[in-house]
């Protein structure tokens, strides 16, 4: 035979063999194609792996960043997860056929589809299969954790199988997340993500869910922590950013004040060198600001961090009582304020509070 009848049968044994795994086994044809793909896409890695069970029911909790974070988790973990899903949007064949490749759980909109999917999602806890669950509902729109909905206590009810949390980190800001307003039409940024799985312990199976969205929310402030070299230093995107833009508006108020870039940044420059020089210590770290939302807030806010300081923005809501426990708490020794605004309210703080009045006698110019 020659080069080319032995490459044509090569390619016929392949589409035999790919047709009867695609009838014998969906999941491993589905998967194998799968890992391939997105091992080229993504890199991936899993952080506390050895807190999902290796055998027996549980439900898997994840935040839910982009339309590939189901696929993303299957491809992840070591066990098939069986997500409960919008039914909705696997009308087609083909996502059909996927999701029963994985035993997708799919739920319509209706009081018997959704009965039936939370009968079918208890009965998979209780023959030990993992069932996964997205409990913020829909997918996020500004990248922060959802409100939770109590369908995965539904799904518990009559069964013993442990919660176990999980954070995706490294989809948002990708074309299938809704970062700049839209999902698809954007363009690619940051070829082969870095992608990783956060999973934390497991929980009881009658644990609030108020109790698991703050795990979930806490794996996500571990995974910032984890990123947080990976991400622009604010002070310095800021500079760049007023300069950048000029005149053109950056903030503005409720009282009519308003302050294009260069403005803005003169002042928070003027700003920054007077609270040094005159009032703040080498070694005050937090600063209490008491300001409303305001021009005048953003500007001690950002001239803080220029500073390297951390702003202590206080609930001017609150009593003194509060307020000053909190003060004591943190130790702050300044308090940034204005004398109209800490006129109108009524708070007694106890440390020294400055107005950001007195400051323009301190410096040659606040432009």
């Amino acid at each position: 035979m020659s080069g080319l009848q032995i490459f044509l049968y090569a390619i016929l044994a392949l589409v035999v063999v790919g047709a009867i795994t695609a009838v014998v086994s969906p999941r491993l044809f589905v998967r194998t194609p799968f890992q391939i793909l997105l091992g080229i896409l993504y890199r991936r890695e899993i952080v506390g792996l050895e807190n999902l069970p290796k055998e027996g029911g549980c439900v898997v909790v994840s935040n839910h960043i982009s339309w590939l974070d189901g696929i993303l988790i299957l491809w992840m973990l070591p066990r098939n997860v069986r997500f409960v899903v919008d039914g909705a949007n696997f009308k087609s064949r083909i996502l059909q056929y996927f999701a029963s490749a994985f035993d997708t759980i799919l739920m319509m909109p209706s009081p018997k589809s959704i009965a039936r999917a939370l009968k079918t999602a208890r009965e998979a806890l209780l023959a030990s299969e993992v069932v996964g669950i997205f409990p913020e509902g829909t997918i996020t729109r500004t990248g922060q954790l959802q409100t939770f909905k109590p369908g995965i206590q539904k799904i518990l009810k009559g069964t013993e199988a442990p919660i176990v949390p999980m954070w995706l980190e490294g989809m948002w800001g990708s074309i299938f997340s809704f970062s700049e307003g839209k999902f698809f039409f954007k363009r690619p940024k940051n070829l082969r993500r870095q992608l990783t799985l956060h999973i934390g312990p497991a929980m009881e199976t009658d644990t609030p869910l108020e109790q698991i969205r703050s795990c979930v929310q806490k794996l996500g402030a571990d995974a910032a922590i984890r990123r947080r070299d990976d991400y622009s230093i604010l002070a310095k995107r800021i500079i760049r950013t007023w300069r950048r833009r000029g005149r053109k508006l950056q903030a503005a108020d409720s009282l009519g004040t308003t302050a294009g870039g260069r403005a803005l940044l003169t002042r928070v420059l003027v700003l920054r060198r007077a609270l040094r020089r005159e009032i703040l210590s080498d070694d005050e770290t937090h600063i209490g600001v008491l300001l409303p939302p305001s021009v005048a807030g953003v500007a001690v806010n950002i001239a803080l961090a220029l500073d390297r300081r951390i702003s202590a923005n206080l609930n001017y809501t609150v009593s003194s009582n509060v307020i000053n426990h909190c003060i004591n708490d943190v130790g702050i020794k300044h308090v940034l304020t204005s004398e109209k605004f800490y006129e109108k309210i009524d708070v007694e703080v106890e440390t020294e509070v400055v107005k950001l009045e007195s400051l323009k006698d301190k410096v040659t110019t606040m432009a």
